[in-house]
């Protein structure tokens, strides 16, 4: 229906409109115009009119806006709470532009504890976050295991990782390798692993029951129907070229003696043709696809144009038949090349479209045998619930009893999936029983959004959604003869005119605003802040020189002349630095805000010029964890602790902050030396009066020692910690370590959640992933940020710096091997992207029209990057080498173009002191109090800022003597080594074994035995069973048995510092009379049996259980060597001795 019919579509609305409850809205919202502030109005609104705030759904783009919307809202509402009745009238007249009588203030004082006390919570949500919720209630109806998980993106990646490598190198059918073979031809590794990671990101693009309809429609767009052979089939491009070939060959070898009696350059084609016919000669119809390079060459150049002449006039006279049979064949050979381009690039698409189906399908299949999710599933899961038949209406049914408004933040970056998942959740509002809600009140969907600002397509965004869902929505209403109302918002209360009148300028072209606006009308900004006086600076963007070829080969390349990046660089530093340094501007370190289009390397050259001027730079706002320098450095340590032997590794090491040697001293180390570089370091240790030297081997000494015996988690949280680690790391790279060190921790907790603690698992499976870390920049910390242009959506700073300006359009998206297509019915399909030497005209054309997307799409972002400033933006640039103009369709060049000379000055209004914004006034300190005494006062004097010993957890089996026995890496000996295996196949045999009826234990055992050690295990066997029906012990092979128990907890020393430790018991349990903990061991047993090296261990066990128990029963400890099955059980006085020496401070523990 049209809009307009029976409903009330509101034309030239205005904000209050937004705020009706009875009616839905659209709201378009210019950059700053209070987007956050409408929609916590309107929510407040609602809950005024009566509306229980767990009827609400309010969705939003990020977990940041989310919580930055509830904490708004609580902030409104508690000061609300306490306002008296004169104050509370103004406020909610100010606020949502209606009056308010008694009934309506005591309802506006009582919203806080409402919105408080509201079961769940309000839901104010991550589309994303949402759809798990949704999950999570109805895991049947979706087709869910009802307790699958959510995988973090480092699992993701490594599964999706060993699928696409199964895929390379796996025995698959005949199809299917053919398949992988095309790709394979056509792309290295490394790109089919980065395909298979974009058809993941896109998968859905991809439909098994479209794939083949969708190759026939790009066969008849590419004009290949037409050459289809008897059977339907297109024609393999070898067979095109052979049959080609011998209608040529005539005609070549008529024109080769022709050729040699011409000019230089029509014996070079003589030449030409010689090359092809022996190679045709020699291949035939299978080498066809060899010859035709020759052959090309022949009509079409190195760059791949056709040639201009084929031959010289002269010898045209001399044979005009000829001269006109090879015009003929250039333009057999122009419609060949196009044909045979489109046939590979075809064969190509088909290939691709297999390995995407095998991908996705082994991918779920995996996803499903795990009972797990990605973060991609949760919408998509969602839609297909929704979206089918049958369960999908009584989900509908039970959600829409609990739903009556829904209200949409940042709409325009809502992907396709997630407005059907909205639209699904909408409908039932509008359709003739569903209009009217609570006590017959109107249900309204809300929505706002600025196309303007939609920039996020590489994560499925939609900028034409935003209108397109605004108009289906209002026909929906409007067929109901709801209220609908389309409210613009133009008023920016966040810049200052001249800033907005930049942006004015810049898009006042038709042709500027195409893909930026959706209407004809002019783009108009108007500033709330009319008296501030902003200031816009465009400055010339610097040369790069060309590379000095008479450059020494052994010349430093930073003491050559400086590029226009680090001119750049250091102009934006001096420029930061002068601000700062003027008293009279008012401006500190964290009013300022560098926006980049990308991570590159002018991020770390800003940010070493600004570090020079004693400046603080705030980390990086997004951060690939691998390529973190201290993250690097560890794994370099961790390397080294699972194979000494990589000199590289042990390099890198002492030359990073945790081995601290310079270069002399590491030459010194590694010249000469007859062995490995880990041998020459540990032989150097031994002699040397180095002391950095000497730590440095302690270090590695300390790594080798513990990584056996240390989970991954505990041995990088106790090398960071009590080694030291985090404090070397610190001093030289600052504190930016802390996030990804912080991260690499919780990856190795999250390792140990689902592997076996493995130093290497953990070091490959990490390696796998490409894990990224996204750091909040949003509060101004007093420190200049850094930021990429996406990361600052939301944000705002008083000063922008707009460096990146001079960089081309689509340069990030050449190394794809994926585009899209759009279908005369309004599909996108995807279609393989030759590189530019191989693309036929509709591949070309397709190129194309992604670059005009992407143009489009870098003027959105240069709208929200101009829209960030406050107060003052500064914008400037550096060339690629060589070149003195910015690319045409750079950011530099529409500035240039749409901003003129005249504007630049008058838009340099003059840089004025900064003025604060009301809310950072507002925080000043007024007339406050005398501080209490207290706060001048001394601290205490501790040993330790925390209280704790080493400020660190211990482990219980960290505090055993681990000497230089067996116990230790020394298992060289065969011997040995069998001892060793032998102790953890009856290890793992304890831990199965209670699972089996007594009757059937020994049976068990010996099957187990023999399958892992072979036929000679009857004494094993007999020891085995002995231990098992020891009277004493056989509780703790029983059902009431805690296997793998994990025990915590805090020891107070004499000194009165805590030892915090953390363990888990191999085996424990509670009888009548005591509790039993048993510790296995599958070393070599000693010949004492007094528990000796692993005392303080046991000993702290017993001493945690002892604090957890709630009654006096005796905790009785006991050792099991596993080699041979013998049992040691430990002395309680010698336990309480060992406790007494470790809480006296007699045992160091600084080096455990």
């Amino acid at each position: 229906m049209a809009r307009g019919g029976r409903g009330m579509s509101a034309t030239g609305a205005t904000p209050n409109d937004a705020l009706n409850p009875h009616g839905s809205a659209w709201v378009g919202a210019n950059a700053g115009a209070g987007k956050t502030y409408i929609l916590v109005s309107r929510l407040v609104r609602l809950m005024l009119d009566g509306v229980a705030p767990e009827k609400l759904l309010c969705l939003t783009y990020t977990r940041a806006a989310a919580a930055e919307m509830q904490s708004r809202l609580f902030d409104l509402l508690a000061e609300w709470a306490l306002l008296d009745d004169a104050a509370l009238q103004a406020a909610i007249v100010e606020r949502l532009g209606s009056t308010a009588d008694e009934k309506t203030l005591h309802a506006a004082r009582v919203l806080f504890a409402r919105a408080l006390e509201t079961p769940g919570g309000l839901r104010v949500q991550t589309i994303h976050g949402f759809c798990e919720s949704l999950l999570k209630r109805f895991p049947l109806e979706a087709g869910l295991s009802p307790h699958f998980d959510l995988m973090d993106e480092q699992e993701a990646q490594n599964l999706q990782s060993a699928i696409i490598a199964d895929l390379l190198l796996g025995t698959h059918s005949a199809a299917r390798t053919e398949a992988m073979a095309v790709l394979t031809r056509a792309l290295a590794e490394n790109d089919v692993i980065a395909l298979g990671r974009q058809i993941l990101a896109q998968r859905d693009a991809f439909d098994s029951a479209r794939a083949r309809e969708n190759l026939r429609i790009l066969a008849q767009a590419m004009q290949l129907d037409k050459g289809r052979q008897a059977d339907g089939t297109l024609p393999d491009p070898t067979t095109v070229l052979h049959q080609a070939g011998q209608k040529f060959l005539a005609t070549a070898k008529a024109a080769m003696a022709w050729y040699e009696g011409g000019t230089a350059n029509d014996q070079k084609q003589a030449a030409r043709l010689q090359k092809w016919l022996d190679a045709y000669a020699k291949t035939g119809a299978a080498g066809a696809e060899t010859a035709w390079v020759h052959l090309r060459s022949v009509f079409y150049t190195e760059q791949g144009g056709a040639r201009q002449t084929l031959y010289n006039a002269p010898l045209a006279l001399k044979n005009p038949e000829l001269a006109a049979a090879m015009d003929s064949a250039a333009e057999d050979m122009a419609r060949l090349d196009e044909q045979v381009k489109a046939l590979n690039n075809y064969r190509l698409t088909a290939a691709l479209y297999d390995f995407a189906e095998a991908l996705l399908s082994l991918y779920a299949a995996e996803k499903n045998r795990r009972a797990v999710l990605d973060y991609y599933d949760l919408v998509a899961m969602t839609d297909r619930m929704l979206s089918a038949q049958g369960a999908a209406q009584w989900v509908l049914f039970k959600i829409d009893n609990g739903l009556e408004h829904i209200l949409v933040d940042e709409a325009q970056d809502t992907s396709p999936a997630q407005w059907r998942v909205i639209k699904a959740l909408a409908d039932a509002f509008f359709d003739d029983a569903g209009l009217l809600g609570r006590d017959g009140a109107a249900r309204t969907l809300f929505a706002v959004g600025d196309e303007k600002q939609s920039i996020f397509s590489f994560q499925g965004a939609d900028p034409r959604g935003f209108a397109r869902q605004g108009d289906y929505f209002e026909d929906v209403v409007n067929a109901i003869g709801g209220q609908f109302a389309r409210v613009p918002m133009n008023h920016s209360w966040r810049s200052a005119p001249q800033i907005l009148q930049a942006v004015d300028l810049l898009f006042t072209d038709n042709a500027m605003r195409q893909g930026v606006t959706a209407g004809a009308e002019p783009m108009h900004h108007i500033a709330q802040r009319g008296k501030a006086i902003g200031h816009v600076e465009i400055w010339p963007a610097f040369e790069t020189p060309r590379a000095d070829d008479d450059m020494a080969a052994w010349q430093i390349p930073e003491i050559a002349e400086a590029g226009g990046r680090q001119k750049l660089a250091h102009h934006i530093a001096e420029k930061i630095d002068a601000l700062l340094g003027d008293p009279t501007q008012n401006i500190t370190a964290g009013d300022i805000l560098v926006l980049v289009r990308k991570r590159d390397a002018f991020v770390p050259e800003l940010s070493r010029a600004l570090k020079r001027r004693q400046i603080n730079v705030a980390g990086a706002d997004r951060m690939v964890l691998l390529q973190q320098l201290a993250v690097a450095d560890m794994l370099v340590a961790l390397d080294i602790a699972l194979n000494p032997s990589d000199d590289m590794a042990v390099a890198i090491f002492l030359r990073s902050p945790l081995g601290g040697l310079d270069e002399d001293a590491l030459f010194s180390l590694a010249h000469g030396r007859k062995s490995t570089l880990f041998d020459a370091l540990c032989a150097a240790a031994e002699k040397t009066d180095n002391e950095k030297l000497k730590a440095a081997h302690e270090r590695l000494a300390w790594l080798l020692r513990q990584c056996d015996f240390l989970s991954p988690y505990e041995l990088l949280a106790q090398f960071l910690g009590a080694e030291g680690g985090h404090k070397l790391l610190s001093a030289r790279l600052g504190p930016e370590i802390d996030d990804p060190l912080s991260e690499l921790l919780r990856l190795a907790l999250a390792y140990e959640a689902t592997h076996a603690a493995s130093l290497q698992g953990f070091v490959h499976w990490l390696r796998q992933g490409s894990q990224d870390i996204k750091r909040d920049m949003e509060a101004r910390s007093g420190a200049v940020r850094i930021m990429t242009v996406h990361g600052a959506k939301g944000l705002e700073a008083p000063i922008v710096f707009l460096p990146d300006t001079c960089r081309a359009v689509g340069g990030s998206g050449a190394e794809e091997r994926m585009q899209f297509a759009e279908t005369p019915d309004g599909e996108t399909v995807p279609l393989w992207r030759a590189s530019q030497a191989l693309r036929d005209s509709y591949n070309a054309a397709q190129v194309e029209a992604a670059r005009q997307t992407a143009l489009q799409e870098e003027k959105r972002l240069l709208y929200v990057a101009m829209t960030r400033a406050r107060d003052r933006l500064y914008i400037g640039g550096w060339l690629p080498k060589g070149r003195t103009q910015a690319p045409a369709d750079s950011w530099y060049a529409m500035l240039s173009e749409n901003v003129d000379s005249a504007a630049q000055q008058a838009l340099a209004a003059g840089e004025q002191p900064l003025q604060k914004a009301d809310d950072e006034i507002d925080a000043l300190p007024v007339n406050l109090p005398d501080a209490p005494h207290w706060m001048r006062a001394a601290p205490h004097e501790k040993p330790d800022g925390y209280g704790f010993f080493g400020n660190k957890i211990f482990s219980p089996s960290g505090l055993a003597d681990r000497g230089d026995g067996v116990a230790g890496r020394g298992l060289n000996d065969e011997t040995l080594r069998a001892a060793a295996a032998r102790g953890r196949v009856v290890h793992k045999l304890l831990e199965i074994l209670p699972r089996y009826e007594s009757a059937q234990r020994h049976d068990a055992a010996k099957a187990y035995l023999t399958h892992h050690l072979g036929p000679d295990i009857d004494h094993l066997l007999h020891q085995i069973m002995a231990l098992l029906n020891d009277a004493e012990l056989a509780p703790l092979f029983s059902d009431a048995a805690l296997a793998e128990a994990p025990i915590g907890g805090f020891l107070t020393r004499h000194d009165g510092t805590k030892l915090a430790l953390s363990g888990q018991i191999d085996r424990h349990v509670e009888t009548n009379e005591a509790v039993l903990l048993v510790d296995f061991k599958t070393g070599t047993p000693p010949e004492a049996t007094n528990g000796g090296a692993y005392l303080p261990q046991m000993a702290a066990y017993r001493a945690l259980m002892q604090a957890a128990l709630q009654n006096d029963k005796p905790v009785k400890c006991a050792l099991i060597w596993t080699q041979n099955g013998r049992i040691d059980r430990l002395d309680e006085a010698a336990l309480e001795a060992t406790l007494a020496d470790i809480l006296g401070g007699t045992r160091p523990l600084e080096n455990q």
